[in-house]
């Protein structure tokens, strides 16, 4: 829940900023960085026109930013909720400037700038859509468990007091240092009950809970159910015994 209402102040800042700074253009287009309305009345206009396309883009990168990112919120897509802060507005300036009509604009120009833009998008999603689709990976050494990829940690094997098969996770309420994208769930959260526990997860349900000497917890599955059963029978086969 926490989560949740701290995305939400976030989201709303983002689009009243930008509404802010919108109106306040307005009334003074000099603010706008590198803009000044020229003294020649045909290219006065022209700037005239660019400003109204400018304020026009801007209101509907504002709609874009808010539904996108109320539908991030809702449905717990870290990347949908973090793209729709940053791409519409980053589109509707480049798209703004790109059709800015100074007497010397290139042609094809708008063609080359949604081209960068969809390149920048394409960088950024592409990692991010990596992680979301990769899977647990655990190797195990003569006294170590180790977990690799991003958070990844080495978990000595005699540190290790209990280890069992769960059906769920506790509810979490933050992500203190981690990464979320659908049932893929990495580094550390918060319950809503405090804990600070650490999750390699994979799916949304059957999960191999590990609890450490000192109470810190890992959450650890596959997305496949017997690759998470099997890895339970891994762990305990490869504890010391008493």
């Amino acid at each position: 829940m926490t989560s949740i209402i701290v995305s939400t102040i976030i989201l709303l800042l983002v689009v009243g900023i930008n509404y802010g700074v919108m109106k306040l253009a307005e009334k003074d287009p000099g603010i706008i960085s590198g803009f000044k309305m020229s003294e020649d009345p045909q290219q006065r206009e022209r700037d005239r026109i660019w400003l109204n396309r400018l304020f026009s883009y801007m209101r509907r990168a504002n709609i874009a930013t808010l539904i996108g990112g109320a539908i991030g919120i809702v449905s717990g897509l870290q990347i949908i909720y973090i793209l729709s802060l940053i791409i519409p507005i980053s589109i509707a300036v480049m798209l703004a400037y790109a059709r800015r009509d100074t007497g010397s604009q290139k042609k094809g120009g708008n063609t080359v700038m949604l081209i960068t833009i969809l390149a920048v998008l394409l960088i950024v999603t592409m990692p991010i859509l990596y992680l979301s689709r990769s899977n647990l990976e655990v190797s195990f050494s003569d006294d170590m468990m180790e977990i690799s990829g991003l958070y990844g940690r080495e978990i000595p094997l005699s540190d290790i007091n209990e280890v069992t098969l769960c059906n769920s996770l506790p509810e979490i309420s933050l992500r203190t240092n981690g990464f979320s994208l659908g049932d893929t769930c990495l580094g550390h959260f918060r319950t809503t009950e405090g804990k600070n526990i650490i999750l390699f997860t994979h799916s949304d349900k059957y999960f191999v809970r590990i609890t450490q000497n000192d109470g810190t917890t890992h959450y650890l599955s596959y997305r496949d159910k017997e690759a998470t059963e099997q890895l339970l029978k891994r762990i305990q086969e490869k504890l010391p015994q008493p």
